[in-house]
């Protein structure tokens, strides 16, 4: 078996195809003349390519339609990227061609949570399972040819949709919500999800699928030094957490969860040691997916909520975006380049030197063109969704 140290980034070369959805067909090759694609954590990815109208291009582009056809892209004959068609630009004074596409997932934002008979409404679910329920219900009415595996994560969550019922020959009743809205809901209260191709990874994305832990990334692995960022526009050191709805009488008290705890009123003598070289940050984290949870037992999600945004967000918050990997990086791109991967950063060249700093990646951005493949990457403190 390979480690780690055995991999290299390499130079990519490309091929785009178009093909009918689901890819049951090639229609034809795209000859592009620049290509951008991503890909991104909790978060739909997207591509564009731009192809030179002359030649025999326009009997290929002819024909496709945004939704019916798919942009699949190849590096060194390895399918790294595929997603539908979404928009088409043909700029006839330039005679450029843009083909834009968005991934797979892409298709749940145009699916409607609708139960005909029986309603969603389980005692309690947990947050994979409920996730994996949603993506079948956008899935089973058209299939868009896409696998998945969902964690199963152990936090709780109350989560009813109602079913419609028939009266007088009209539908009424139901909600009827986007179910790429409720996939993204579930992710803000803890499900990872990235799309790699066909497959969607879910929950704990590092657990799932083979991801670069144990890689460290130093000035030699840039051949374009990264930009270093630290941010404290969301800092927050007291954090109320609190779920379900509220209301005019507040939250109950079993709703609410205190990071960190005190015995009575926040006072000069009673702040620790962050709110006293910060000063006090206070911060209300609320929840609607958690329902009627006690948070005097433990564990809760309510109360972990609190404690993650504290422990991340104490600090100031310090991420990496940018700089270019060069082909020595010790990553394979389809093994370990995947958001949600955990990497050392070991940077000395800047005025901000990080030393061993365990960093997520949460983005990959590509572009390619005949002469040259460009990758970057974006990294975020370990318990970040992204970029705050």
């Amino acid at each position: 078996m390979s480690s780690f140290a055995d991999y290299k980034l390499g130079c990519g070369t490309y091929r785009v195809m178009i093909q009918k959805r689901c890819g049951e067909s090639f229609v034809c090759e795209a000859k592009f003349s620049k290509l951008t694609y991503n890909r991104i954590l909790n978060d739909i990815s997207e591509a564009e390519i731009k192809i030179p109208m002359r030649g025999t291009c326009c009997e290929c582009l002819a024909n496709v339609n945004p939704w019916e056809h798919e942009l699949a892209i190849f590096r060194n004959d390895e399918l790294v990227w595929v997603g539908p068609i979404v928009d088409m630009e043909f700029d006839m004074v330039n005679e450029v061609a843009k083909i834009n596409a968005k991934d797979l997932l892409t298709w749940a934002d145009h699916r409607l949570v609708e139960l005909a008979d029986t309603e969603y409404d389980p005692d309690s679910t947990d947050l994979g399972d409920a996730y994996q329920w949603l993506l079948s219900q956008a899935y089973c009415k058209d299939p868009w040819c896409m696998t998945w595996s969902i964690d199963t994560l152990g936090v709780p969550i109350e989560r009813y949709y109602p079913a419609f019922d028939k009266t007088g020959g009209e539908i009424g009743g139901g909600q009827y919500p986007i179910i790429g809205d409720e996939l993204r809901k579930l992710s803000d209260a803890g499900v990872d999800y990235t799309v790699i191709g066909r497959h969607l990874w879910g929950g704990g994305v590092a657990v799932t699928n083979p991801i670069a832990s144990g890689v460290t990334l130093m000035d030699k692995h840039f051949r374009a030094a990264p930009t270093i960022s630290v941010a404290g526009s969301r800092m927050t050191n007291r954090v109320v957490s609190v779920g379900g709805q509220g209301g005019v009488t507040g939250w109950n008290n079993d709703q609410t969860a205190i990071y960190p705890q005190v015995t009575g009123p926040i006072l000069p003598s009673a702040l620790d040691g962050t709110q006293q070289r910060f000063g006090l940050l206070e911060s209300l984290s609320q929840n609607d997916l958690y329902d009627e949870i006690d948070t005097t037992e433990l564990p809760n999600p309510i109360a972990q909520e609190g404690y993650n945004k504290y422990k991340l967000l104490s600090q100031p918050f310090v991420y990496i975006t940018g700089g270019t990997l060069t082909q020595d990086t010790p990553m394979s791109f389809q093994d370990s380049l995947i958001p949600g991967g955990i990497i050392s950063i070991a940077i000395e060249t800047t005025c901000r030197a990080l030393t061993d700093d365990v960093m997520r990646l949460t983005e990959i951005n590509v572009s390619a063109d005949a002469e040259d493949e460009i990758i970057s990457i974006t990294l975020t403190p370990v318990g970040a969704e992204g970029l705050l």
